[in-house]
Order: C-alpha cells, then structure tokens, then sequence
C-alpha cells in the first residue's frame, strides 16, 4: 500500500486526543515523504479513504457498512481505553477482531507509527492486517440474527413472530438487543443498515 497522498480519516470525539493523534500523523507522513489527505468526524461518511482511525464504538458502525457495501476497504484501527487488568493483544471487546489493530490513548506517537507501518511499509514476509471485514455480528444470538434477517425481507415484526413462534413483544426484544450491540441508536438506522446489506454479515439461517 504505497501511495503519495494517503487519506485517514480520525472519527473519535475525544477534540484533544484527536488533536495530539493529527499532529503524529501528520509528523509520520513528512517524516515519510507522503501528502495526508485528514478527515476528522464530522466528514462521516466518507468515501476513498485508506485508514480509519476509529474511536467511541464497541462494534462497527453502520456508515463502515456502507463504505464496505460500495466496494471501498480501509483498514481500520481502533482507539480505546485500556482496562484494569486487560492484556493489550487481546482486547475483550466485540470489534477485537475486525480491524488492523488498536491504538490504546495511553501510547505514545511510536504505536502509532508501528501501526502505520503494518499497512503502508510490511515488512517482507509479513501479513498485512485484513481490511473491508467485520465480524462485529458474531456477537448476536442465533435468534437476535433470525430476527433481523426476517424484518431485513420486509416481514413486520407481527409476522416474524408467528413464523418464529414467539411473541411480538419477544420479537422487539430482540431487535432492540441486537440494536444495542450494533450500536445501532433508531430503526431508521437498523433499516438503513439493513438496506446497505448489514445482513449479509450475518452468520445464521438462510432464508428462502
């Protein structure tokens, strides 16, 4: 991944983090004869970028989804709190393994630059981080998926509840669970996730 103009986007609402993570990046591209093209959180969406520098979310948002649904696939780091206790390499978190790494606000600029590195300059013989993958929805029950593959093919909550064999009422307890750990706020949100083929990252039944 060498180019001469690299686009990150910083989505993190942290004003002072974000600004002391600009500076190193933009210390890391002079340093390395690169133009940076920066976004920061108000330009969500936004399309052609390389990197996400991604804080204040548990799971992959729904505009990620989108940028993912049109083809695009940056490589995704993100920033978070260390907890008491909690080893660096394994964070216990849902998003653990859906992007290139994670940038702890304690670290200094060198974690930067090392993660930087992973995806711009590997080392011969070493892995690039995946990117354009989530796997965010491995965290949903089996059943929290059947609901949201049902109401994704247009059937109302009414009839997934009598195709299930539950309750109405359990069926919206699902859906509001599964919101919850999507970091999903609205319905208007779920349906357009759900439009742009969230679904289809969905590990459960397939529907006919």
């Amino acid at each position: 991944m060498v180019k001469h103009t690299i686009s990150i986007l910083v989505a993190e609402s942290d004003r002072y983090f974000t600004h002391g993570l600009n500076l190193g990046l933009k210390a890391y591209c002079s340093l390395h004869g690169r133009s940076l093209r920066l976004s920061e959180r108000g330009a969500v969406p936004v399309t052609g970028v390389d990197i996400i520098f991604l804080g204040d979310s548990i799971t992959c948002p729904p505009w990620l989804y989108d940028l993912y649904q049109q083809g695009y696939t940056p490589h995704v780091f993100f920033i978070r709190d260390q907890q008491r206790g909690e080893p660096m390499a394994r964070p216990s978190v849902t998003n653990c393994e859906c992007g290139a790494g994670t940038l702890y606000r304690h670290q200094p600029i060198q974690a930067i630059e090392a993660l930087l590195d992973s995806v711009l300059f590997p080392q011969e013989g070493e892995r690039i981080p995946a990117a354009g993958k989530c796997r965010c929805s491995s965290s949903l029950t089996f059943r929290e998926t059947e609901v949201l593959k049902y109401l994704s093919i247009g059937m109302s909550g009414h009839d997934t509840a009598g195709l299930l064999g539950i309750k109405g009422k359990t069926v919206n307890g699902h859906k509001r669970n599964a919101m919850r750990k999507l970091c999903v706020k609205t319905n208007q949100e779920l349906y357009r996730w759900m439009k742009l083929g969230g679904t289809s990252h969905l590990v459960g039944p397939t529907l006919i």
